[in-house]
């Protein structure tokens, strides 16, 4: 419970988010009158302080911008945006490689036949390696 004088925005609003539940009575209501006003006539328990006023008479804020007299200030509008080009990466696109480094291409075929050979000389070697354990086995 809050007296109406020592209202805080930081005990009805902590953290700056709205929504606390708050009870107000009729004598609340009066009071705040007395300290606040009224858009026609001023505060009585504070110096000259007025509620402000809206500052907008049209709230329709569609009908000002779609106005002619608005509309001949305003410049118009920018249509054609042109989407951002995609930069492509170079490492995982071959074609783009290629513009950057045309010999990649023998490169790869390169490292693609040389470890194709080194698991054929792998297997090879395995299986020299089974026929002396064979050979072994028959002394």
């Amino acid at each position: 419970m809050i007296p109406v004088a020592q209202l805080n925005l930081l005990k009805i609003a902590p953290g700056g988010h709205l929504g606390r539940f708050a009870i107000w009575t009729e004598s609340a209501f009066k009071c705040l009158d007395g300290l606040y006003g009224s858009t026609t006539r001023t505060a009585t328990e504070k110096n000259n302080f007025h509620l402000p006023r809206s500052v907008m008479k049209c709230t329709d804020v569609g009908a000002i911008l779609n106005h002619p007299s608005v509309k001949k200030v305003l410049r118009p509008r920018m249509s054609d945006k042109k989407a951002p080009k995609v930069k492509k990466n170079p490492l995982k696109n071959m074609q783009i490689m290629q513009k950057l480094n045309p010999y990649a291409i023998v490169q790869k075929r390169r490292n693609i036949r040389n470890k194709m050979g080194i698991k054929k000389k792998v297997a090879a070697i395995k299986k020299v390696a089974v026929v002396k354990k064979v050979v072994k086995a028959k002394k």
